[in-house]
């Protein structure tokens, strides 16, 4: 998203800068009913295993 508005009689758009996210607020959110079970996406192929 971005704001539009008009200074000095330019128009400005800039960015909207979302509130940072915490992992704890997020965590938080977790349900039952939101929560999926693990995925398999297969055998790893590169240093993601670590």
């Amino acid at each position: 998203m971005v704001n539009v508005h008009e200074e000095d009689g330019r128009v400005i758009i800039e960015p909207v800068r979302a509130t940072p996210l915490k992992l704890e607020d997020l965590v938080a959110g977790i349900t039952d009913l939101n929560q999926h079970e693990e995925i398999d996406f297969g055998q790893s192929v590169g240093d993601e295993s670590l």
